[in-house]
């Protein structure tokens, strides 16, 4: 019974703290910061696309080589617009 009441708290943060942004972000944060990229910079990024074409029309830019260019252009006037502070 200890257990429980010392688990379930915890599971609770993990769950909140992971659960705050999708699999498709997470995987665009991490990949920006290996890029070299700082977090904020990068979660700034992510979110102003996300804006623009919506988490299923990101996804599938990032998949199709055909709207890379497209999404190349979206991500440098983002970039500077997070730079920017807007």
């Amino acid at each position: 019974m200890n257990i429980k009441r010392y688990f379930l708290p915890f599971g609770f943060v993990l769950l909140t703290i992971t659960g705050c942004s999708s699999k498709l972000e997470r995987e665009f944060v991490n990949g920006c910061k290996a890029a070299g990229a700082q977090g904020s910079a990068c979660k700034c990024l992510y979110k102003k696309l996300e804006k623009k074409y919506g988490e299923e029309g990101l996804k599938q830019r990032i998949n199709n080589v055909d709207q890379s260019r497209s999404l190349q252009d979206a991500a440098i006037q983002a970039s500077f617009q997070c730079a920017m502070g807007e």
